[in-house]
């Protein structure tokens, strides 16, 4: 068991960070050279009025877009995969509070913006499994049904289905 003043913060930086994909900037610096290569054959293939040049540059700046598209593709994969990070560690951390979190805890305890943090706890509320709520006092958290109900859900994991269908709950 964690134990001082921040065991929750102890709990979330515990976690080692995963490998994250690359975020393919080589190969959107050679996609974009490639379509300025390709731009400038396709200009001296008119200018000359050589249409070779004009169809390598057409190949040329086809292949450039390709390998621009697929670096951004990489940049994308990354972001979900740091974002897909940051959600985990913030379910862990609203695991070791209790199932409750406010915007300012989750800056604080993952050394984020407030603005980022907020940013993320909104994409993660969707009304079911997070919602947001506010308190008598106007502050805004953010609840988690599943964990600040789990020992109700943990009894009804062992009833049958033919119990919750016939909908006598038992105390």
């Amino acid at each position: 068991a964690a134990t001082g003043p921040e065991p929750e913060k102890r709990l979330v930086e515990a976690e080692p960070d995963e490998e994250l994909p690359s975020a393919g900037l080589k190969r959107r610096i050679l996609g974009t050279s490639l379509v300025l290569l390709a731009s400038l054959l396709v200009l001296v293939g008119f200018v000359e009025w050589e249409m070779a040049a004009v169809a390598v540059g057409s190949v040329v700046g086809g292949g450039g877009s390709l390998t621009f598209y697929w670096g951004w593709q990489g940049l994308m994969q990354r972001k979900k995969a740091i974002m897909q990070g940051v959600q985990r560690k913030i379910l862990k951390l609203a695991d070791a509070k209790g199932g409750r979190l406010t915007v300012t805890e989750v800056a604080a305890d993952l050394n984020l913006a407030l603005p980022d943090a907020e940013k993320i706890l909104i994409s993660l509320d969707d009304g079911f499994r997070v919602r947001s709520e506010i308190s008598s006092d106007g502050v805004l958290f953010y609840e988690f049904p599943e964990i600040l109900h789990r020992d109700q859900l943990g009894s009804l994991s062992g009833r049958s289905a033919e119990e919750l269908g016939s909908g006598s709950v038992e105390g």
